[in-house]
């Protein structure tokens, strides 16, 4: 990928449990906006694969995820506005 015009960076993408769009831990709504999904996709693709492997492991991993994963800071994330020169550090 070539730099951004201007000088910029992009800073990359981090996974974090979401605290504004969660129903229990925020792990779903976390990968999906990782993975650029619906929230409602991912959520359903975690529940057949907990039910289907007997609900122990999917319960496990979703535990695990919640330990592991960070909390965002509670506020929306916005992509920078590319018009928008970078700012100086200093």
């Amino acid at each position: 990928m070539p730099p951004p015009v201007g000088g910029g960076y992009y800073a990359p993408r981090r996974l974090f449990r979401l605290t504004y769009d969660k129903s229990i831990g925020g792990v779903c709504a976390g990968f999906a906006k990782y993975l650029d999904l619906d929230v409602t996709l991912v959520r359903v693709v975690v529940l057949a694969v907990t039910v289907f492997t007997g609900c122990l492991p999917g319960l496990l991993a979703y535990l695990a995820a919640m330990i592991v994963m960070p909390k965002d800071d509670g506020m929306r994330r916005q992509a920078p506005d590319p018009a928008m020169p970078p700012m100086a550090a200093g």
